[in-house]
């Protein structure tokens, strides 16, 4: 075989792996959390306390005001670490305290915001729906708070 055509034929067996680890790249969904998203727990919400129609509609108008209250603290949360890691230029470092105080704060606004996000799905419950409220709430806990498992371990630990 000529050496040009080994190496035709190898350009065109690397272009077809270059094209096929991009269409796997572009065409392949990127991992979701256990529930699939906000839509899934969503739906997760609705089936498990089996909402009616009436109940539905009240729920699809606390999660809107629910999103919009944590989407504002999300944008003052990012403006807030802005300015805090801004610091990393200022040798004094002034304001540092103030700016950890206020970013805790704003994650202690967002943990009250969603505690009463629940209590106002809560109140939306019938009687009967109460028992499967509160076998819910371990679910949504799982939802917000990160797996410890996610974590990569530290470097030089197994």
């Amino acid at each position: 075989m000529k050496k040009e055509t080994l190496l035709l034929l190898l350009v065109g067996v690397l272009v077809l792996l270059n094209l096929a680890t991009l269409g796997y790249l572009t065409l392949r969904r990127p991992p979701r959390g256990p529930y699939g998203g906000p839509r899934q727990i969503d739906r997760l919400i609705v089936e498990t306390l089996r909402l009616n129609p009436a109940q539905q509609r009240q729920f699809e108008s606390l999660k809107r005001e629910h999103r919009g209250q944590i989407r504002r603290l999300d944008e003052e949360y990012a403006q807030v670490s802005e300015q805090y890691f801004r610091l990393l230029d200022d040798p004094t470092t002034t304001g540092k305290a103030s700016l950890e105080t206020r970013l805790g704060r704003i994650q202690a606004q967002k943990a009250a915001v969603t505690f009463q996000h629940f209590s106002q799905l809560k109140g939306l419950c019938t009687e009967e729906q109460r028992p499967r409220f509160a076998a819910l709430v371990p679910e949504l806990l799982r939802f917000l708070l990160p797996e410890e498992k996610k974590l990569p371990p530290p470097e030089g630990k197994p």
